[in-house]
């Protein structure tokens, strides 16, 4: 198979998944619609006046960029925009909206303050839930070295997800900076930054907006990438390294790793030099294992406990309950639990048992031809858009609702919709480009390609959560912003 069908390949499964991602996307907007018993004004007025806010901003920066076109300083201001505008809007939803760490936010910050202490002790109420999912100790660990420095309080740990957003939005800026013109990569960024979905989730104790940082940072150092092979191996190392540690945060970099490796597996297609191609596969394969490996004995070290090398299984176990559409619930939460309790000195038995179980669970579907209808049902609540809002409500202090949600994730909803069109548009016009130059599609596009195929396609095996469709925003803004002439190109890559 040359690299030229495997291209093909890549792009029909893109555009049957974009086309699904639409679809699903829509039939929630219809149901939230549907689903509105009382219609109100207000609802119209929230959606028109985010429009509004948005389109704005939106005109605010056209108008900045217009002034700054000539300035040798653009990149900076590019910098200074994009920094001002994610932490104005996430200040003044912290303002609106006090909230207080619940549930996995609560076991983070109350690890990290005994962290931050030197006086670390596993409460014992979570002993078993940190032995099955050292990634929750993985981000306290993290979130302890910013206690120390500004004090062991909720608002630093905040503040510390804004500051780390702000991070990943420039890395993305960088990204974009590579292959699209400024102008249409500061738009990119921006729109990442002021994505209604992802807002509220930066202002919380939410692990993600760190696993984004460190999903961008790896990306951005692929990017780099060019003729230099010394160069080359370095930046791929560092890039599995980034991926390993963070794997501890959120044991999803496998999946960005697998995108990379066959990114560079494409490249060879072109190149067809296997010692290097090997050598640079190597760099990051191994550079991930390793780092990964370590921050887990690490982790066990510092706790003194055996932890679970992956709750893979836990997650197929949980992503086959049919009656929550393979979400979350405690049923199967007790029955894991009971495992890992009753095997404290090897908590990964718990999660071998329940991958077998869950790999059964998904042959009597297959076997009773209901598994299709069950992974479109996965879809559509993995495919929601209320997850910022959902945590947040959820967080309030005190508690109490929020009278925008649904017209706020109504408008959320609309936002993705439209975005998966140009998704969409995007890879009919790739498909239709390859089938006469394979070099048409950019290494960079082949792995954001990849990417919205590994978390499109991760759902249908394990357990679902709106939240973890984040990635989603800076995959498909790239996919969809056009980008400049190839030409022109200055897009670094392995040669």
């Amino acid at each position: 198979m040359n690299g030229k069908i495997l291209k093909n390949t890549i792009l029909y499964c893109g555009i049957f998944f974009s086309f699904l991602f639409l679809m699903i996307k829509s039939i929630n907007l219809i149901q939230l619609l549907i689903e509105t018993e009382t219609w109100q004004m207000s609802y119209l007025y929230i959606i028109m006046g985010g429009c509004l806010f948005y389109a704005l901003i939106y005109f605010s920066v056209v108008d900045f960029l217009k002034r700054i076109q000539k300035s040798p300083f653009k990149i900076l201001y590019g910098y200074l925009c994009l920094a001002s505008i994610t932490i104005i809007i996430r200040l003044i939803a912290m303002k609106l909206f006090p909230t207080t760490p619940i549930s996995d936010y609560r076991v983070y910050h109350e690890q990290a303050v005994l962290l931050a202490s030197n006086n670390f002790i596993l409460l014992p109420g979570d002993v078993w839930y940190v032995s099955a999912f050292p990634h929750l100790l993985g981000f306290a660990f993290i979130l302890s070295l910013a206690y120390r420095l500004f004090g062991s309080i909720y608002l630093v740990g905040q503040l510390f997800n804004i500051m780390i957003t702000v991070a990943t939005v420039i890395l993305f800026f960088k990204i974009c900076l590579k292959n699209m013109s400024y102008n249409n990569a500061l738009i990119a960024a921006l729109l990442f930054a002021i994505w209604p979905s992802y807002i509220f989730f930066s202002v919380i104790l939410a692990t993600e907006p760190l696993f984004m940082f460190s999903m961008m940072l790896a990306i951005y150092l692929y990017s780099c990438t060019g003729k230099d092979t010394t160069k080359n191996i370095l930046l791929l190392l560092g890039s599995g390294t980034v991926l390993g540690i963070g794997n501890l945060i959120r044991p999803l970099s496998i999946l960005i790793v697998l995108a990379l490796v066959i990114t560079i597996l494409f490249e060879f297609f072109k190149e067809r030099e296997w010692k290097k191609t090997l050598i640079y596969l190597s760099s990051i394969i191994v550079s991930f294992i390793i780092v990964s490996n370590l921050s887990l004995l690490f982790l066990e070290n510092l706790v003194q406990k055996p932890l679970a090398k992956s709750a893979f299984g836990y997650s197929l176990y949980i992503g086959s309950n049919v009656e929550t559409a393979g979400g979350w619930n405690p049923d199967d939460a007790k029955y894991h639990k009971s495992y890992v309790v009753s095997n404290p000195k090897n908590p990964q038995i718990a999660h071998d048992v329940l991958k077998k179980e869950g790999i059964e669970r998904y042959k009597v579907l297959a076997e009773n031809g209901k598994l299709f209808p069950f992974i479109i049902a996965k879809y559509k609540s993995y495919l929601n858009d209320s997850f910022g809002l959902f945590w947040t409500e959820a967080s309030l202090l005190p508690p109490g609702k929020i009278g925008i949600a649904r017209a706020y994730t109504i408008f959320s909803t609309l936002c993705m919709i439209i975005l998966a069109t140009f998704v969409f548009r995007k890879f009919i016009k790739l498909l239709k480009n390859n089938r006469t130059d394979i070099n048409e599609i950019r290494p960079m596009e082949v792995l954001f390609i990849l990417l919205f195929l590994a978390f499109i396609t991760a759902p249908i095996l394990t357990e679902v959560q709106a939240r973890y469709q984040i990635p989603f925003i800076p995959i498909m803004l790239y996919i969809a912003i056009p980008k400049i002439e190839k030409n022109k190109d200055t897009n670094s890559k392995i040669n």
